[in-house]
């Protein structure tokens, strides 16, 4: 359940695009407010250094 102030979005997206999509996804939308999820730690670690520097 959502509410009409809330708009979801979902992409199926290969793995080697993902952050590539993440950051275009940014770029594009004026107000980006998003949850990421990934499987393990690591991952976190890897996309917040990779969004820190872009």
């Amino acid at each position: 359940m959502t509410t009409s102030k809330t708009r979801q979005l979902y992409f199926s997206i290969n793995q080697r695009d993902k952050l590539e999509a993440l950051c275009r996804v940014m770029d594009i939308e004026k107000n980006f407010f998003g949850i990421v999820f990934c499987k393990t730690k690591k991952d976190v670690d890897e996309v917040t250094a990779k969004l820190t520097f872009k």
